[in-house]
């Protein structure tokens, strides 16, 4: 499946990256692969359908990785930082009853261009 993330949230997901809606503010493209029933990876894409980074101040996103831990859905990403190498870091966690979106990205993510990485870990500004 592929998946066009605007910077507002909303989410064009199609099985076919020719048909997603290409126009407006759009944060960043990405492509799903299922590991296993408990994990799925989302991995940036460009519009030649290559894998890339996603830069943001402070540190370059590899991939969004969503999880269960013990039975409540969870978001990680893959942080490439100077400081800290390459890490997985927890982002999200939420009620059970709730399916996560990919919608909520937009959110963390404009959080850590906005304040940058540093202050992310150092003051914990996750979303909860």
């Amino acid at each position: 499946m592929f998946y066009a993330v605007h910077e507002n949230g909303m989410v064009d997901m199609k099985p076919e990256f020719e048909r997603l809606h290409k126009s407006g503010n759009i944060l960043f493209f990405a492509e799903d692969f299922d590991y296993n029933s408990y994990y799925r990876y989302y991995f940036f894409i460009d519009i030649n359908l290559q894998r890339v980074q996603l830069t943001l101040n402070g540190c370059k996103l590899n991939c969004i990785i969503r999880h269960f831990e013990d039975n409540i859905p969870c978001i990680e990403f893959e942080i490439e930082s100077p400081n800290y190498g390459i890490e997985r870091v927890e982002v999200y966690r939420q009620h059970p009853l709730f399916p996560i979106h990919l919608s909520r990205t937009a959110d963390i993510i404009g959080t850590i261009n906005k304040f940058g990485y540093e202050a992310y870990r150092k003051y914990d500004l996750r979303l909860k």
